[in-house]
């Protein structure tokens, strides 16, 4: 089966009609769809009433057409016109068995004063946080104990720390046992703080899964409100380890309505408001916690 381009006739029309003259203003137009192997713009025409003082036409950060004008002379009324074409082919995801190596990936990807070639454009966004994935520098620790582990033909970091206290001991000098145990000692600090970070990971992801899943691990009519991280879950405990316990406060409330009338994406401080607000009685248990 042959499948054919589809073009669309896109007409765009503003007009701004102002209380009183205004004798300067500047604006920034998005009028055009970004070029792209399956899509073009065949077309296009646009008229601006009344004439720009200045105008100049290129590319912002996503590579999406932008025009920027400036109008310096009283004017009570602004008209964009903008009428085009376009030009859209069918397209199919491409075949991931044909997709570059990741080091490859990771290397076109980086960071540099170029502009990002126009195909990258759509990976890019993923090199940034978002409320969902947060950029913690404890996963990056891990990455690199994985990859020091898999440098020595181990699957983990923790393989990997016990293979090195292995060779060590072996050898016949002290000064290689101390020094042997002395890294044994930081590593085992490092994999154990890395252990409760990924614990606590693990924790905020359970509780999205059970959102997702219409809240399967809660009890009927029960439900998660958004925390800090950007998830429906509880984050967990986890103090800086060597620091002294910290206290933790647990408080059951017994509300004067069956259910609070609060959005699902309501923040924690409306929650403790509408908490607070329908609120008979309430108990509270204090745990201390360190490492």
């Amino acid at each position: 089966m042959t499948m054919t381009a589809v073009r669309y006739h896109v007409l765009h029309e503003t007009c701004y009609d102002y209380g009183s003259p205004v004798s300067l203003s500047q604006q920034q137009l998005h009028l055009s769809p970004r070029i792209l192997a399956w899509q073009q713009v065949e077309e296009q025409c646009v008229d601006i009433e009344p004439t720009p003082s200045w105008r100049r036409d290129g590319l912002d950060a996503f590579g999406n057409p932008v025009t920027w004008v400036a109008f310096h002379a009283p004017h009570d009324r602004l008209l964009i016109r903008s009428v085009m074409t376009v030009s859209v082919e069918p397209h199919l995801p491409g075949d991931l068995r044909k997709s570059p190596a990741w080091e490859a990936v990771r290397d076109r990807l980086a960071y540099d004063s170029t502009d990002p070639h126009p195909e990258d454009l759509d990976a890019t966004r993923f090199l940034f946080e978002s409320p969902h994935v947060r950029i913690k520098h404890e996963l990056a620790d891990y990455a690199g104990f994985a990859g020091e582990a898999m440098s020595m033909g181990e699957r983990t970091p923790l393989a990997a720390l016990k293979a090195r206290l292995e060779l060590g001991l072996r050898a016949e000098e002290p000064a290689i046992w101390r020094s042997t145990l002395e890294t044994a000692a930081q590593g085992t600090d490092r994999l154990t703080h890395l252990a409760n970070q990924l614990l606590s990971l693990a924790r905020i992801e359970n509780g999205a899964r059970a959102i997702a899943e219409g809240g399967a691990q809660l009890p009927a009519g029960a439900r998660h409100i958004r925390n800090d991280y950007g998830a429906y879950a509880w984050g967990g405990m986890c103090p800086p380890a060597g620091d002294k316990p910290h206290r933790y406060v647990f408080t059951l409330h017994a509300l004067s309505v069956p259910r609070l009338d609060i959005p699902d994406d309501a923040s924690a401080a409306l929650a403790g408001f509408m908490v607070n607000a329908h609120t008979l009685a309430k108990a509270s248990f204090t745990v201390t916690y360190g490492r």
